[in-house]
């Protein structure tokens, strides 16, 4: 019995729904029809178009323009050292900002232990000799290094390069060898 009310209740909803619609269909018809009133037409309103202010484009001019520099100077960097790594170095910042680390150090890192990439590692792409890893491209080790040097060594990817050195590298000169490129990447990449 139950169920035999639910299926009746169900039909009448049915046979109703074509009359609504109908209803609904000719009162948005006759809304449109008359744009003098714009309350009528409450069922769409689309959001206005965002208008920025001067102010606001010139912020994003100037990040833009900053965004440019960082690269240009990392690449120029890159290039002065023979590096082939150079036409990757959107890859680093990006990277960088992404895990929160300063790209200077993942950059210097590749220095110290692979000379920027001119003693290429071969097909691991691992220019930090970083654990045995093994990447698959460029862009791909440059993000995972990134990400995994942002977790295991905070300090280190914020520019404090002798705390972690021992915990890093077994080299008693590695630390001095890196913090000499951050230094100089630090003079040629001021922006960050």
């Amino acid at each position: 019995m139950r169920y035999q009310r639910r299926l009746a209740a169900v039909v009448v909803a049915l046979a109703v729904l074509p009359a609504l619609g109908a209803a609904i269909g000719n009162r948005a018809i006759a809304t449109t029809q008359e744009p003098t009133n714009p309350i009528q037409q409450s069922y769409y309103n689309p959001a206005p178009a965002p208008q920025w202010s001067s102010i606001q484009i010139a912020m994003q001019q100037a990040q833009e323009r900053k965004a440019k520099a960082r690269r240009a100077a990392l690449e120029s960097y890159l290039a002065n050292h023979g590096s082939p790594l150079a036409s990757f170095a959107q890859e680093f910042i990006e990277a960088g900002d992404t895990y929160g680390v300063d790209y200077r150090v993942v950059v210097a890192i590749s220095g110290r232990e692979q000379t920027f990439g001119v003693a290429w590692p071969g097909s691991s792409n691992n220019f930090w000799g970083y654990g045995g890893y093994r990447w698959p491209d460029v862009s791909s080790a440059i993000r995972e290094y990134t990400r995994l040097l942002g977790r295991e060594y905070p300090s280190l990817c914020q520019g404090d390069i002798y705390s972690s050195a021992s915990r890093y590298a077994a080299s008693t000169t590695w630390a001095s060898g890196v913090a000499e490129f951050y230094g100089e990447l630090i003079r040629a990449c001021p922006e960050g």
